[in-house]
């Protein structure tokens, strides 16, 4: 596994900002799982689990906010 000293500190930041909205969206699907695992019918499990899916897939890392951090990086050490 890769050290993080070596890593950018603007995707340190950005990865350490990302975590909490990924596990916040992921929820849903855990909550379904639990349910349906107490006995509820399946469709609410699938429901619950798309909703999740769904909320992680927005919050995913982008490559344009990568990009983006990185010119901003830029222009903050040549200041």
């Amino acid at each position: 596994m890769a050290s993080s000293s070596n890593k950018p500190a603007y995707l340190l930041k950005y990865r350490y900002g990302i975590y909490l909205p990924i596990a916040i969206s992921a929820c849903p699907g855990f909550y379904g799982f639990v349910l349906f695992m107490l006995g509820g019918d399946a469709l609410i499990f699938y429901l619950f689990l798309i909703i999740s899916a769904l909320g992680v897939l927005y919050h995913r890392p982008k490559k344009e906010e990568i990009i983006a951090l990185l010119h901003k990086e830029k222009a903050h050490e040549q200041s």
